[in-house]
């Protein structure tokens, strides 16, 4: 995700402020001075995709990944870079995919599901969306240049395990005639090994609906976090983008209801394993594993962090019963006061020879 720093920093305060105001009294908190439990991933090799734009483990900004990268290294994981121009390395226990600004490539798909093949494990964070600064105006954007449902990568997830990321924005209609796509939900399947632990809302910042086959088939496809019922999936976000103009249409828009927004998905013949977020910023710095005060540990959104940890011991199969116990402190308020930001329509983007070497190459 491209963001600038001006903009976290206006859009983390909104966030904030938006999901503690909608949490109603009684309710869990969203930090406490409480442990958080993780498996040990000692030796693992997890390696970074960064060729179609993804967000980096090397990155400190708001949008990148470091939080997260170091809480991977803490445990005993090696972080890595992969380089695409080689197969995926053998010694590779987990591959990830982090929120690409740019399609995955045929032959990167073409090395990744070999990988698979042999028993691999692979982390997507597809984001509907992509939110930037320019001149001072907010301009947000649909990222319909990555991975879409019915091409690429997930043309092959979708009949070997099962998972697959919709063409939509999760929203909701808001009291004010808008639609709001920032949301909270306690809603787990508590069942799977992923969500042991994890108490407390998980926090998504414009997330896509995920599909899943949950019919006998080789592959065991589930559920892990699911929206509230009041939820829909609006397939022609950009008309409220450009024209403010928000409407439910059934039989185009994904029907409302309980939305899967993170699944998992086991091979049953190969042992593969995948796990498929659709949010983008669910592990970005300045969305969910952001912290207050900055560079502290007192992560605004605890169980963003137990769930990701979780799923990266469950991709590569860590043992259980070794853990090490990290104290998340209970946040600060956050530096910054809440702006309003009101919605700018899309402009229409200018050729660069950026976009013109994207699309000379496919």
């Amino acid at each position: 995700m491209r963001r600038t720093v001006i903009l976290l920093t206006l859009q983390a305060a909104v966030i904030v402020t938006a999901i503690v105001l909608s949490i109603s009294a009684g309710s869990a908190t969203l930090a406490q001075d409480s442990g958080n439990t993780f498996a040990r991933l000692d030796g693992a090799n997890i390696y970074f995709s960064e060729a179609s734009r993804e967000a980096t483990p090397y990155d400190r900004s708001g949008w990148g990944l470091s939080r997260f990268a170091g809480l991977l290294s803490a445990l005993g994981a090696n972080i890595r870079v992969l380089d695409w121009r080689a197969d995926v390395p053998a010694n590779a226990d987990l591959v990830v995919i982090a929120a690409p600004t740019k399609d995955i490539e045929d032959y990167m798909s073409a090395r990744l599901w070999a990988y698979l093949k042999n028993g691999g494990a692979l982390l997507v964070m597809a984001d509907p969306l992509i939110v930037r600064e320019d001149k001072g105006l907010i301009i947000t954007e649909m990222n319909s240049r990555a991975l879409k449902s019915s091409s690429g990568l997930f043309l092959l997830t979708w009949p070997d395990f099962g998972i697959r990321a919709l063409d939509d924005v999760v929203v909701t209609e808001n009291t004010a005639g808008g639609l709001d796509r920032d949301l909270v939900t306690s809603e787990i399947n508590q069942t799977h090994p992923i969500l042991q632990r994890v108490e407390g809302p998980l926090a998504f910042f414009g997330a896509r609906s995920i599909e899943i086959d949950a019919s006998i088939q080789p592959y065991d496809a589930q559920g892990l976090v699911f929206t509230g019922p009041e939820f829909y999936g609006e397939m022609v976000y950009v008309d409220y983008l450009q024209l403010n103009t928000e409407a439910y249409n059934s039989g185009t828009d994904t029907a409302r209801g309980r939305l899967p927004l993170i699944a998992a998905s086991e091979n049953g013949e190969t042992g593969a394993r995948i796990v498929l977020i659709g949010d983008g910023g669910f592990a970005a710095n300045g969305e969910g594993f952001m912290s207050a005060p900055s560079n502290s540990a007192g992560f605004i959104f605890p169980a963003n962090v137990q769930l990701m940890m979780n799923a990266v011991a469950w991709l590569i199969g860590a043992d259980p019963t070794h853990t090490e116990t990290f104290e998340f402190p209970t946040p600060g308020a956050t530096s910054t006061s809440t702006p309003v930001i009101v919605l700018t329509p899309t402009p229409t983007p200018a050729v660069t020879e950026e976009v013109n070497a994207d699309e000379a190459n496919g």
